[in-house]
């Protein structure tokens, strides 16, 4: 049995962490399809097709031979979850941030200003233009 799996992928892309979250979203939309299945015949369908989609989709990149095209979807997607990954570390920073400081505009050229909270009435110089006024923060 050993020597079939072995001449069946000889040559094939083989698995990759894109597959992998193939494999883990068709098993996904599988199960929700089951408890769907409980309330609207409609619904299994809908995500019983989506499921089998899926999981073929994932099956045919394990069986391809075309090694470039396959590298070419996996560097698309690494793209796509670096972005999402930046954009959710950069709403994270904010959200520590506006635990820290305070934003304020100078009331001349408008240049953002930020000051640390909890320091009672300062005077905030703008680094801009020179204008000093006070807040508290």
């Amino acid at each position: 049995m050993r020597g079939f799996f072995a001449r069946l992928f000889y040559g094939r892309y083989g698995n990759d962490r894109l597959n992998f979250v193939l494999l883990i979203a068709g098993m996904l939309f599988s199960i929700a399809a089951s408890i769907a299945s409980i309330y609207s015949r409609a619904a299994w369908y809908v995500l019983f097709a989506l499921s089998t989609l899926i999981l073929v989709i994932a099956l045919l990149r394990m069986m391809s031979r075309n090694f470039d095209k396959r590298r070419r979807e996996l560097a698309a997607y690494q793209n796509m979850t670096s972005k999402l990954k930046g954009f959710w570390r950069r709403i994270r920073l904010r959200a520590e941030e506006s635990r820290r400081y305070r934003r304020f505009s100078c009331a001349q050229c408008g240049q953002k200003l930020r000051v640390p909270k909890g320091k009672g009435k300062i005077r905030i110089t703008c680094t801009k233009c020179g204008h000093k006024f006070v807040k508290r923060t």
